[in-house]
């Protein structure tokens, strides 16, 4: 770890962060740009009590650097859990959150979502800020790595392992009469259990090893169909750890969609001077995503009359050096307008700041493109628009607009994402 005085030494890396007082932390934070996690703490002392107080009693900001969100999502709850810092409640209430409880002392290993425990016999990773985030998580880690949920075993395979997410199945594997296979199967499934374990502790990296080393015997031995498959199992993993959230928020089955509508005509008449006055909409927002310029890709996602329409969502490999996010943003605009024969959206949203905002509106009025636009600048989240030069606007945090924007955000990048990873991971098998 690093002490600092000042925020603006810290990287826009994903990682963990403190405020502390003499040594001791105050407050445990977690982000996948940890400079700009701690800025907003600092912005928002003149807003919020709590920031205030954190922020005069901190003589110092130390931070450390991980791999991956999701291990800085477990590093933060294993250091809330061990410092319990003052102005973390998470810790003082902990009763109410869950921990995700691994029985590794038994035969078949099980996991469990529990309530704050401690048998003596089991591992306890935790605790988590949501029950919704800890039942999330369990589901999400079992299409990568399958283990039993069940607490008893039974005479016949249990339903997840029809569709994968117990594998090899203890209630399988316990009424085989071969027992060098029943063995060799139980091994298999304790050699998961401990693939768990690592992931549960933050070493992901561990993972992502074994199965880059894997990838590469397999391309060596020409065995490439073995390979295409752990090279999904790559794909899939990569991008669980680099969610932006672990908690699955359902928006389009429950939502009010006329109420949506209405919503969306309100900010569009009180920002643009525009209505819709038809029953119908489109909304598009773009994102970027690439490591160091390498593998770059942009994604386009559709949200129209309150639906995601996946078949509507556009892929694009940045195919021109550029030596910023920004102009490959411009890029994936510039392209996707040639497509005249695409639909013509109601409002355009950024996955981005100020500069975002600025190089795309200027492509717009060079092109007479007419089209409300508008970004999402993060932590906190805020909506910009052009016409208040630039700087961010007062909507409801509460109202479904606002969340709408949030997960259309998070689709564009996590759409994105996976386009990248994909490519990288293709460049790795050739």
């Amino acid at each position: 770890m690093i002490v600092l005085k000042d925020a603006h030494d810290i990287p826009s890396q994903t990682g963990v962060y403190f405020f502390n007082h003499k040594g001791k932390p105050l407050y445990i934070g977690k982000s996948v740009n940890i400079r700009a996690r701690v800025k907003s703490h600092i912005a928002q002392a003149e807003l919020s009590d709590k920031e205030r107080h954190i922020i005069a009693e901190a003589d110092s900001i130390t931070y450390k650097i991980t791999l991956s969100n999701f291990d800085a999502l477990i590093l933060e709850s294993q250091l809330i859990k061990e410092f319990k810092p003052k102005y973390n409640t998470i810790w003082k209430d902990d009763k109410h959150f869950l921990y995700i409880k691994i029985t590794i002392r038994d035969s078949y290993p099980k996991v469990f979502p529990v309530r704050k425990e401690n048998d003596g016999s089991s591992l306890y990773f935790g605790p988590f800020s949501s029950s919704q985030m800890t039942y999330d998580l369990i589901n999400e880690i079992r299409y990568i790595i399958p283990f039993c949920i069940q607490k008893k075993l039974g005479k016949r395979p249990c339903f997840y392992a029809r569709i994968g997410l117990c594998a090899p199945c203890p209630n399988h594997i316990e009424n085989l009469k071969d027992e060098v296979e029943r063995q060799k199967l139980k091994n298999m499934y304790k050699k998961r259990i401990k693939n768990l374990v690592d992931l549960l502790s933050g070493k992901s990296n561990i993972l992502l090893s074994t199965y880059g080393r894997r990838l590469e015997k397999l391309v060596k031995e020409q065995k490439y169909e073995e390979a295409i498959s752990v090279r999904n199992k790559l794909l899939k993993f990569s991008l669980f750890l680099e969610r932006r959230s672990f908690t699955n928020i359902q928006l389009t089955r429950e939502i009010d969609t006329q109420g949506l509508h209405d919503e969306i005509n309100t900010f569009l008449k009180s920002y643009f001077g525009s209505t819709n006055n038809k029953s119908t909409y489109r909304i598009e927002c773009f994102d970027i995503s690439n490591l160091m310029g390498k593998q770059a890709t942009g994604s386009m996602v559709v949200f129209e009359n309150g639906n995601f329409v996946k078949s509507a969502y556009k892929k694009f490999l940045i195919k021109k050096q550029h030596g910023s996010d920004i102009y490959m943003l411009k890029e994936v605009l510039v392209r996707r307008f040639k497509h005249t024969e695409w639909p013509k959206p109601n409002l355009i949203i950024l996955d981005g700041g100020r500069p975002q905002l600025q190089t795309i509106q200027t492509y717009f009025t060079m092109k007479h493109i007419s089209i409300p636009l508008i970004s999402i600048a993060k932590r906190p989240d805020r909506i910009i628009i052009p016409s208040q030069n630039y700087s961010s606007i007062m909507i409801d945090r509460h109202s479904m607009f606002f969340k709408l924007i949030q997960a259309l955000r998070d689709e564009s990048h996590r759409f994105a994402k996976k386009y990248h990873i994909l490519l990288r991971n293709r460049n790795l098998l050739n």
